[in-house]
């Protein structure tokens, strides 16, 4: 850590012109190598540092990813031109320091670029670009200039030396205060009195141009390159080169030739462009290109096509494909960009998509919540129609059921699904879950089709694992072979049933006329039976009508019926298990565990229902009642030979001697 505490005053943004005028006698303000010069908006100091052919190699190379370094003298950590950490630009510059990258990072804050510190003089420093994006250009000898009102001063940073201050300004030169002084009534024979020769040589950039002289107008004064004022007898003035071109004075100083010819002598080669009042020539910007000479700004020729990338100072509007898959260059791209993670690149040629091409998503299986899920996803709009992988143009963000590696689309695999948009790795959102499938590319889980089942996860047919077990039937989205079991009453004798009637009849998948699988009559059938006889019904006692759940005891005074036990008729033995209704007892019979008996011989049954041998009582005296009689007086006795107590059967013969 380290604390600095500095105070200076900033310079008003509007001056006394008169005031700084006698001021500027002294001239610029030298400033040592290694001494701070200002500090940075985050309070990291500025050094002035050397130079060595325009760049400091043996301090770049001492400086860390932020483009600092650390004194040796007192271990204090500084800047000597702007750090892009200061701003979260860009850190990796540990390795090698690069023109083009560090001031390409330097557009993301704008045009044109804002204030990055302050000079100890109070005066601003500024980023490295002016309001159309180029570098700053016709800079003073402090790196300074006025800005187009001629009342603010400030320093602009740049990637040559001196990077940000080189003295406290303003400086001499084309922008210098001199040079933007006003007209504005004050008194300048002063200012005349300092003129010290009669030829003007004007500084690079520029060239001489003669003009009528009106001494009484201050206007006309001009100034050589050190800033001294020159002999109101020389009627010329220094006048910008046109753009296009550019000029350097053949000798040092800037006071060589400096005619048109002689000091804008050059046609702004192919790769450069030259704006008006060029020393030299500007790159052509990364993602542009210039193939013509005499290029005046910094659009050149154009931008580079889509598909190719051009580095400053291309000739060509395609002169670097952009590389492979994991690559894409839209229309001006200085570089290759690296595709984002979950999308893939595409070139030129594009069609519209199939909405994923699963038919199978339409189907009647496809579960409602899915279906609503499937409706608010975003379609996938366009599909690479080119296989060209060298030039792809633009990146798309992968759509549902697919993921994206290195720029590449791929169908999410077999028993997987990706839900959203710009999965990234081959599990997609996860494995398709229990009672579902997933082919390759589905967007969303699909249920395991009505009549099969899927216990596991990462089904991809609609097989799943197989067909319901005989006895059970499985909804949609099953999770196991006996999800759920065939009603009472019912049977399921097939695999695959889907459905509670338990019957491939009634199955959703078939048209034709639904007819339930039912328990046969005489038997009963408990949950998950396999067969209409699946249990007899039991003995006598017990009756099973179609359909039955369990046997259904015989009610009191009734009796059971089979297929050879009919209405009316005494029972056989031979269906006594497969009873499959009950009738009630009919007049002279009885009927006790659901068997039908005959009212005994003496007795009577006149009523339905009788459930005792008694039956309705015994036979009145005078009259006999054989077996199954219903009235009391069933049969009259007969002669005098015979008599008939109550209760019997037969008539009785009179004994020998009686009457």
């Amino acid at each position: 850590p380290q604390s600095w505490v500095a105070s200076f005053d900033l310079k008003p943004s509007s001056q006394n012109i008169a005031e700084y005028a006698a001021s500027f006698k002294g001239g610029p303000k030298e400033i040592q190598s290694g001494d701070i010069i200002g500090f940075a908006l985050n309070g990291v100091p500025f050094y002035k540092t050397t130079k060595q052919n325009n760049h400091d190699l043996e301090l770049f190379s001492k400086f860390d990813g932020c483009l600092g370094s650390v004194d040796e003298n007192n271990g204090a950590y500084y800047y000597i031109l702007p750090s892009p950490c200061m701003f979260s630009l860009i850190n990796d510059f540990s390795e090698a320091f690069d023109e083009d990258h560090y001031l390409t990072s330097f557009i993301a804050l704008g045009f044109p670029s804002p204030i990055i510190g302050y000079a100890l003089d109070g005066y601003p420093i500024y980023g490295p670009y002016d309001e159309n994006g180029v570098p700053h250009t016709n800079l003073d000898s402090c790196n300074g200039k006025f800005d187009a009102d001629s009342t603010n001063y400030g320093y602009y940073s740049t990637i040559h030396y001196p990077y940000l201050v080189n003295c406290f300004g303003p400086g001499d030169g084309a922008n210098s205060y001199l040079n933007h002084y006003n007209n504005d009534g004050g008194d300048d024979d002063e200012l005349l009195n300092t003129f010290e020769t009669t030829q003007l040589a004007c500084m690079d950039g520029y060239y001489r141009q003669d003009i009528d002289y009106d001494r009484n107008r201050l206007q006309n004064v001009v100034y050589n390159h050190d800033g001294i004022g020159q002999s109101p007898t020389m009627k010329s003035k220094c006048v910008a080169c046109p753009a296009g071109r550019y000029g350097s004075s053949p000798t040092a100083g800037g006071k060589g030739g400096s005619s048109l010819t002689e000091n804008c002598g050059h046609s702004c080669e192919v790769g450069f462009f030259c704006p008006k009042g060029s020393s030299y020539p500007l790159k052509c910007p990364a993602g542009s290109w210039g193939s013509s000479q005499g290029l005046e700004d910094s659009s050149c020729d154009g931008l580079c096509e889509a598909g190719y990338y051009c580095p400053e100072k291309s000739i060509s509007s395609k002169p670097h494909p952009c590389g492979n898959v994991s690559y894409f260059c839209p229309i001006g791209s200085p570089r290759p960009i690296r595709v984002s993670v979950g999308f893939y690149t595409t070139s030129t040629g594009y069609e519209i998509s199939d909405y994923y091409s699963l038919n199978h998503l339409k189907s009647e299986s496809y579960h409602l919540d899915n279906q609503r899920k499937l409706s608010m996803l975003t379609p996938p709009t366009l599909r690479s129609l080119s296989s060209d992988t060298l030039h792809r143009t633009s990146q798309v963000l992968c759509e549902p059921g697919n993921y994206c590696v290195d720029g590449v689309r791929k169908a999410c695999p077999e028993g997987t699904f990706g839900e959203s948009s710009g999965l990234f790795t081959k599990a997609c959102t996860g494995l398709c879950p229990l009672g579902h499938y997933c082919p390759e590319g589905s967007p969303l889980p699909i249920r395991c089709p009505a009549g099969t089942f899927g216990d596991r996860e990462g089904l991809s047919t609609d097989a799943c694992s197989g067909q319901c077990s005989p006895g059970y039937y499985c909804p949609a989205q099953s999770v196991r072979a006996t999800q759920v079991a065939c009603p009472a009453g019912r049977f399921g004798a097939q695999y695959g049933l889907t459905t509670s009637a338990c019957s491939l009849n009634c199955d959703s998948r078939s048209s034709g006329y639904c007819v339930a699988s039912i328990c046969e009559k005489g038997y009963f059938c408990p949950p998950a039976s396999t067969s209409p006889h699946q249990n007899v019904c039991g003995n006598s006692s017990l009756f099973c009508p179609q359909g039955s759940t369990m046997p259904t005891r015989v009610s009191v005074g009734h009796y059971t019926i089979g297929a050879m036990s009919l209405s009316g008729q005494y029972q056989t033995l031979n269906d006594e298990k497969v009873r499959f209704s009950q009738l009630l007892c009919e007049p002279g019979t009885y009927c006790i565990d659901g068997v039908k008996h005959a009212c005994p011989a003496g007795t009577y049954g006149e009523t339905s229902g009788l459930f005792t041998a008694e039956c309705s009582g015994r036979c009145e005296f005078g009259y006999y009642c054989p077996v199954q009689s219903t009235s009391s007086r069933q049969r009259h006795c007969g002669g005098p030979d015979v008599f008939c107590p109550g209760g019997v059967g037969l008539p009785i013969e009179v004994d020998v001697g009686h009457y």
